[in-house]
């Protein structure tokens, strides 16, 4: 029986190791990927240089804030932090990844939505399930950064369980794709970034009047998670600064409340004491051609708001360097 246990324990040992070495194999792949699901976090732990300037959302902030242009043109050292599909709380703890591993950023500029469907409170659990769900394996690979995956746990929605927590290779159970990207099999849609953000040029559904219309809906949690980072970016001596970027106006259009919710938005900045940059009616919003589909931008149309939103900066800030002609 003792010789049973002892060449049990060796077997599950030697699984474990392998398990180990296999999980540490694939991460270190997937952090040098280019998969556009992985690009814009590589982009965050490829390097600890400080940068002053910082973007804060949703997807329609890392399709829209072109990095590159605002150095060119304010001199800073800028980064993206969107983050596709997730809430404020979970875009919160990429903004913490990166402030411990760059320091903190001069300025702090939040991406607002008001174009983004608000769900009823008879689907609001059954979003949240969807949205803990979507693309979440992109974390899978910097599980090595504790309080990330802590923060995840703990004030996010976002469902990790205990085994794929703390097991080896168990958060990768189910995820070919990803597995085949380890192996460079490059089978994941390739967009590499640029600081955190990455040129889209696709086109997808137009159909959007059969989306129906939609209200934007304030939202306590959000009001809660925006307060506290607020605190967090005054005791730091980070300036926030708040944005409204454009949306496919005939889209907008199926906004039924879109009084209230520039009110409410506008009542935030004024709450906080925070600038609000609104380019929601900006030449922008009228030109499909700038648009992969109603509410996000193509690379074209990410750089011409990027020059937009610069020059507005420089107009308000102070910037280091004089902005050249656009």
């Amino acid at each position: 029986m003792k010789r049973f246990l002892v060449k049990t324990g060796i077997t599950v040992l030697i699984i474990l190791i392998s398990c180990l070495f296999l999980d540490i194999f694939i991460s270190h792949n997937l952090r040098h990927s280019s998969a556009q699901l992985f690009s814009p976090w590589n982009d965050l732990y490829a390097d600890t240089l400080r940068h002053d300037l910082v973007f804060l959302g949703s997807s329609r902030t890392y399709m829209h804030y072109n990095p590159e242009v605002f150095d060119s043109l304010l001199g800073t050292n800028s980064f993206n932090c969107g983050l596709s599909a997730r809430e404020l709380d979970t875009q919160t703890a990429k903004y913490h990844a990166f402030c411990r591993r760059h320091g903190m950023p001069d300025y702090l500029i939040l991406n607002l939505d008001i174009c983004v469907f608000h769900p009823s409170e008879q689907t609001e659990q059954e979003q949240k399930h969807i949205t803990a769900h979507t693309d979440r394996e992109q974390f899978f690979p910097y599980f090595s950064d504790r309080e990330l995956v802590s923060e995840l746990c703990g004030n996010c929605n976002e469902d990790i369980s205990w085994s794929e927590r703390y097991l080896p290779l168990v958060r990768y159970a189910g995820y070919k794709d990803v597995m085949l990207e380890a192996f460079g099999g490059n089978v994941m849609v390739q967009a590499p970034s640029v600081k955190g953000f990455a040129r889209f040029d696709y086109k997808v559904d137009w159909n959007f009047r059969n989306w129906g219309h939609f209200r934007y809906k304030k939202d306590q949690r959000f009001d809660s998670l925006l307060k506290s980072l607020m605190t967090e970016c005054r005791i730091n001596n980070v300036t926030p600064v708040f944005v409204l970027g454009p949306a496919y106006d005939q889209y907008m259009l199926q906004l039924d409340n879109r009084d209230e919710a520039m009110a409410i938005v506008h009542n935030m900045a004024k709450q906080y004491e925070v600038p609000l940059f609104d380019f929601t009616d900006c030449y922008i919003s009228s030109d499909s051609t700038l648009f992969c589909d109603p509410i996000h931008l193509n690379y074209r149309g990410a750089y011409q708001f990027s020059v937009l939103l610069a020059q507005s900066l420089y107009d308000s800030l102070c910037f280091s360097k004089p902005i050249i002609a656009l």
